[in-house]
């Protein structure tokens, strides 16, 4: 992390520190995901009502989009043609 801020790898020092700066994200990281875990494990304990049935147009609605993402996908990123 350090190396792109203007640490070069060639010293100790700037080793050491780019070890410290990465330590201290990969803490960061593993503190929001656990953050997250405990977040979801309380909101799946939770009583809950049951979600309504979708409504035609918001099913209608995520098959275009999901359609048009496939296209997308298929024909600009794997320039696939039919």
């Amino acid at each position: 992390m350090a190396t792109s801020a203007g640490y070069p790898p060639h010293s100790v020092e700037n080793l050491q520190l780019n070890t410290q700066l990465d330590r201290l994200f990969h803490t960061a990281t593993y503190l929001c995901l656990l953050g997250g875990l405990v977040l979801l494990w309380r909101a799946a304990r939770r009583p809950h009502a049951l979600w309504p049935a979708p409504s035609p147009a918001r099913s209608s609605w995520g098959s275009a989009s999901s359609a048009s993402a496939k296209g997308v996908a298929s024909h600009q990123v794997l320039g696939i043609t039919v």
